[in-house]
């Protein structure tokens, strides 16, 4: 049997045995955790000082990060070929009112239609991509920010060589009314 199908006469019935179709169920659902413990993303811690110094994200990486928003602070993206996932997770509380701006790399863009929100959703906290995007900013805030809480993520997803999928979960704190996230 071929290892990209799901085999239903084997003991592993059900389990996504190959890297595309495992990415897919990933990040569809959101959770990615499983692909850092089997070895198909790889953990990077990165501290404060690291991220404000801006840093080029690479390939099937997950980056812990202990940015503090305390700079603004510039991601360059990989090329966007098929089948590369990113991942980026706070674990530390990002509450200063700067920026996080992701940039693909040159001729790359989001893949357009993408409605992305965080927080109470307010029209500052949302936004959908068009066929010419390239740059990815959110925001922090300092009180009642709806993303850099510790958990907040995004996650991208490279489905068509040169188009990124992105996903951005926010964790609030307060009421979350507050940060924002826009494409341009």
């Amino acid at each position: 049997m071929r290892s990209d199908k799901i085999n239903s006469n084997s003991s592993s019935y059900g389990v996504f045995d190959f890297v595309t179709y495992s990415k897919d169920a990933a990040f569809a659902s959101g959770n990615w955790q499983d692909l850092v413990r089997n070895g198909t993303l790889t953990s990077l811690d990165v501290n404060d000082a690291t991220v404000d110094a801006d840093i080029t994200l690479v390939k099937n990486y997950e980056y812990v990060s202990a940015w503090t928003a305390d700079a603004a602070t510039a991601l360059t993206l990989p090329s966007a070929e098929e089948g590369v996932m990113i991942t980026w997770v706070q674990e530390a509380l990002a509450d200063t009112a700067v920026a996080l701006v992701a940039t693909c790399a040159s001729g790359d863009t989001f893949e357009p239609y993408q409605n992305v929100k965080f927080g109470t959703g307010l029209p500052a906290q949302m936004d959908t991509t068009i066929a010419a995007d390239s740059v990815l900013t959110i925001t922090c805030a300092a009180t009642n920010p709806g993303w850099g809480a510790i958990g907040s993520n995004f996650m991208l997803y490279c489905k068509n060589d040169g188009e990124w999928l992105v996903k951005v979960n926010g964790i609030s704190l307060g009421t979350g009314a507050t940060s924002t996230i826009a494409f341009s």
